[in-house]
Order: C-alpha cells, then sequence, then structure tokens
C-alpha cells in the first residue's frame, strides 16, 4: 500500500480497489497453497535496481523499501507450509531474453503477458488460447519437477541464497547510494 500511495496516491477510486486487492491477496498468501517458481537472475536484478511493475506502472523502490520487501517474501517462506518454492538457477532465463525484457505470469486460473513493454506502461492481454496455456503448463511443469542442477528445491538454500543476496545488495548500498543499477 506505500507503493500503491506513491504511485496512485491521487485517485481515491482506485486506491480503494488497491486495498480490496491487497486483503484478498493477503488471504491467498496465507490460506492457500502456493508454488512459486522464481528466477534467481530476475531477482538479484530487481534486489540491485529496484526497478519493478507495479500494477502495470514503472517504479523504483529505495534500498530500504526493497530491503522490507524480501524480508517479508522470507518471513511467508519461512513460516508458510502452504508456500511451495523453487529457484531457478542462475542465469538460464536469460538465454530466453531480448530487448522487448517478456514475461509472463502463470496461475491454475488466469496467464498473461506483457505487450508493447518498452512503452513504459506495459499493457497486459489474457492468454485464452488453450494450446498456449497446455504449453505454459508444461514449461511450468517441467521447471517445477526439474531434477538437474538447474532448479533448486530445498527452501533453506533458496533462503540462504536470497540472504546472501539481499546483503550484497546492502553492502553496495551502503558503499555507492541507494540509487544504484
Amino acid at each position: 500500500l506505500e507503493i500503491a500511495e506513491r504511485a496512485f496516491g491521487n485517485n481515491p477510486k482506485i486506491m480503494n480497489e488497491l486495498r480490496k486487492i491487497n486483503v484478498f491477496l493477503h488471504n491467498a498468501t496465507y490460506k492457500s497453497k502456493l508454488k512459486i517458481l522464481l528466477y534467481e537472475s530476475e531477482l538479484r536484478k530487481y534486489m540491485s535496481s529496484g526497478e519493478l511493475h507495479f500494477f502495470n506502472t514503472p517504479v523504483t523502490l529505495t534500498f530500504k523499501e526493497r530491503e522490507r520487501h524480501i524480508e517479508y517474501i522470507e518471513k511467508i517462506l519461512m513460516e508458510s507450509d502452504d508456500v511451495e518454492i523453487r529457484l531457478v538457477d542462475g542465469n538460464f532465463v536469460e538465454d530466453f531474453k531480448n530487448n522487448d525484457n517478456p514475461s509472463l505470469y502463470l496461475s491454475k486460473n488466469l496467464k498473461f503477458t506483457k505487450m508493447h513493454p518498452q512503452t513504459g506502461k506495459n499493457n497486459y492481454s489474457i492468454i485464452c488460447d488453450n494450446d498456449f496455456r497446455s504449453m505454459c503448463d508444461s514449461l511450468f511443469n517441467k521447471l517445477w519437477n526439474d531434477d538437474s542442477n538447474i532448479v533448486l528445491d530445498n527452501k533453506e538454500d533458496i533462503l540462504e541464497r536470497i540472504s546472501k543476496s539481499i546483503s550484497y545488495t546492502r553492502i553496495i548500498s551502503k558503499n555507492f547510494g541507494d540509487d544504484i543499477n
């Protein structure tokens, strides 16, 4: 809600909707079984730059905001047995990137992708094509169940990597200032 206030604080209608979404997501996080597939390279990029798209609006978080966010993620992962996480190791995802910085959001009920990501504000499209949805499900399942050393599934190891990454970012932030990339 802190970021929502910064991005949309002058629009009470949007803020009211975001408060409702926040309550829904909070309940979903703590009362649902979640499977999170996290790309380590993207997490590190977020930690170092603070750049993200918040409800289709580009924002840059300060280091303190990023630190609180990562600590909140760690708390959820440590306290909830219903949240499973896998970490896609290293730069695996870099092989699939191009200048458009593609992104897919996959869940059981909804899949969407960015459209025109270089325009500053991303437009999103809901994926309705059953064949493409099936390919997305297949990719998620393949990565989720991967037995190779591309995907880490040990929660403690993942938490340790996240903790080390934020510690390294903290050191750099203290030495070079908050707005480093």
